[in-house]
């Protein structure tokens, strides 16, 4: 990582993020269908509640959806796998004579349904106030749901009957089947049943890929520490 002349750390990822929707390097077009889906939630109609996005890895399917959603103020909470649980404590294999007991320890599921249930109701004492309302964001999918999808259905029906808060999942488009997120967790029965708004996102074009390395290099010049 480049350091600042100070000898800190520059984090170039933060430092080239886009900020505003000018800064976005992907279809107008895709724009103004998160935009819309955005401004049709505040409204809390019941068939724009869920939203999935797909698209090819590095389409910009989250930056998008987070530098939108902050723009209309919207206070995001995002989902994150505790992956420790399921690789330590629920693998078939004990190598260790001393692991501790797992029975105290909550199932993904569990963990899940309780961050819907109550991200959808309580104020976190960290975030900024809001004054469009929260936004639920899951693109780390609990690895037991992906191994049960029936376990992420029932999740999703829970959500759907007790939350007024919209929620958004993103999925990264696989070549296989077998690890297809929206393949395998939002069927096509699914997709119906809870009335899912479905938005999918192309491989950036090589026009879009050129103004965001402008943009990169604009920063980079304006900015002494790191040219």
């Amino acid at each position: 990582m480049p350091k600042k002349s100070d000898g800190g750390r520059l984090d170039l990822l933060e430092n080239f993020k886009p900020t505003i929707e000018a800064d976005l390097a992907i279809h107008v077009k895709k724009i103004e269908e998160v935009k819309l889906w955005l401004t049709e939630a505040q409204k809390m109609h019941p068939s724009f509640q869920i939203l999935l996005i797909t698209g090819p890895s590095g389409s910009g399917k989250s930056i998008c959806l987070k530098t939108l959603a902050h723009a209309m103020k919207y206070d995001i909470s995002e989902w994150t796998t505790p992956v420790d649980v399921d690789l330590y404590f629920d693998d078939e294999y004990d190598f260790e004579e001393n692991r501790k007991d797992k029975k105290g320890r909550r199932p993904q599921k569990a963990l899940f349904d309780n961050y819907l249930y109550k991200t959808s109701r309580y104020c976190s004492l960290f975030s900024t106030t809001s004054e469009t309302g929260k936004l639920l964001l899951v693109k780390d999918f609990p690895n037991s749901m992906l191994r049960s999808p029936e376990e992420f259905h029932d999740s999703l029906e829970r959500f759907r009957d007790s939350s007024t808060d919209p929620i958004v999942f993103i999925a990264t488009d696989t070549a296989s089947k077998s690890l297809d997120v929206a393949y395998n967790l939002f069927p096509a029965t699914i997709m119906d049943s809870f009335q899912i708004h479905h938005i999918k996102f192309n491989t950036v074009s090589a026009t879009l890929l050129k103004k965001a390395i402008k943009r990169i290099g604009s920063i980079i010049k304006a900015d002494k520490e790191m040219s």
